[in-house]
């Protein structure tokens, strides 16, 4: 499984997000399935809120970006 790294506020995080949509892909291109649920954890943080809530967000949009760039999003 690929884990993407980043920090935020000081804080280092991991993330499996583009794994998940991945694995996503290939069910809704076998035909298998059409909707999955994804999961980023990290937004309850209750310290450093600012920082964390910037760095989970910019890994959001990198991972809608992936998807863009495979003609989904």
């Amino acid at each position: 499984m690929s884990w993407d790294e980043f920090d935020a506020g000081g804080m280092n995080f991991s993330s499996n997000l583009r794994q998940q949509m991945q694995s996503a892909l290939l069910v809704f291109k076998s035909g298998l399935g059409t909707a999955a649920d994804l999961s980023l954890g990290g937004f309850d943080s209750h310290d450093e809120n600012e920082p964390i809530r910037e760095a989970l967000m910019t890994h959001l949009y990198q991972a809608l970006d992936f998807l863009g760039l495979r003609g989904i999003a």
